[in-house]
């Protein structure tokens, strides 16, 4: 391994739920791949067990009371051996998947408007060749930010292909919410506002604007508008500048050490983790574009593993 390997890969210690936060993570972009493999051929993909076999050192931290571990180097003496069986992990992650032609728009994804031609090409490696394929893999906000990050497409330009509603800004005003978007006016209040789980009592809905009630005891969290059949993207808020931010190490994807370098850098919430671009991301806590694309994604989701 190279100097800048070792420096981009550092053999630090961990935890077991981090390992384990790790491998949920990789397994969302697994079942989502064969989502998009199975739909685009016609069969079913699934994964029936995983078995890992690691051999790490293990130390115990009186103080904290905590276990840590460090993977063993090749050929390193006197590592343990931790044997890993994931079936129950594995179970929530295998679906089935086929296609349904009723209502199918097999009309080519060569005719929105303003696509280029990389994004045509990077769709088409998802198996994504017509708008029903692209209205299909784009349902939900989760499925959405795989077709976004992949294909690199704007997220707000996406929902204006498929006329689904965006959320552009959230603005607290006393009890109420104020949300700025497009496209809300089709669901008029057929539609609802969810709010960390809890349906929010509307007050107005236009084409661009809807203002709600902020549910009782609810104070921060995420956001989305949802009609029968359709959901806009996830959205993050707060109520009230002096309340602190969600802690930065909520997210999925940032363990201990992630943790501590964002904070020496002064990104402590998930606020200020949201400011900072991809690149500059990436040389913080000196991790692949692609892992720091997938911290993003959950914080931009509001996939918070803990409380």
């Amino acid at each position: 391994m190279s100097e800048q390997e070792k420096e981009e890969y550092p053999n630090d210690e961990w935890e077991l739920h981090e390992l384990m936060e790790s491998f949920s993570s990789e397994l969302d972009r697994f079942e989502d791949t064969l989502s998009f493999k199975a739909y685009g051929r016609g069969v079913t993909f699934g994964l029936t067990s995983l078995n890992l076999e690691l051999h790490v050192f293990v130390r115990f931290d009186s103080k904290t009371e905590k276990w840590f571990f460090k993977s063993a180097k090749p050929g390193e003496a006197g590592a343990s051996t931790l044997k890993l069986d994931l079936p129950s992990l594995l179970r929530d992650e295998i679906h089935t998947h086929g296609k349904r032609y009723e209502l199918y728009n097999a009309t080519p994804v060569s005719s929105l408007p303003d696509i280029k031609k990389v994004q045509i090409f990077r769709l088409a490696r998802l198996g994504i060749f017509t708008v029903g394929d692209l209205k299909t893999l784009s349902i939900s906000p989760e499925l959405r930010n795989v077709v976004i990050h992949r294909a690199q497409i704007d997220e707000e330009t996406l929902a204006g292909w498929l006329k689904i509603p965006y959320i552009r800004e959230i603005k607290p005003v006393d009890n109420e919410l104020l949300i700025v978007g497009r496209d809300f006016l089709d669901l008029g209040y057929r539609g609802s506002v969810i709010i960390e789980g809890k349906a929010a009592e509307v007050l107005e809905w236009s084409v661009d604007l809807i203002r709600v009630k902020i549910p009782k005891g609810v104070k921060a969290g995420s956001l989305v508008v949802r009609g029968d059949q359709v959901v806009s993207n996830r959205v993050l808020f707060r109520t009230g500048a002096d309340l602190p931010g969600r802690p930065v190490q909520m997210v999925r994807g940032i363990g201990r050490v992630f943790a501590q370098r964002l904070t020496e850098a002064g990104i402590d919430t998930v606020e200020k983790l949201l400011e900072i671009d991809p690149d500059s991301l990436s040389g913080i806590l000196k991790a692949s574009r692609t892992r720091v694309l997938n911290i993003l994604e959950a914080a931009r989701k509001g996939v918070f593993d803990k409380a």
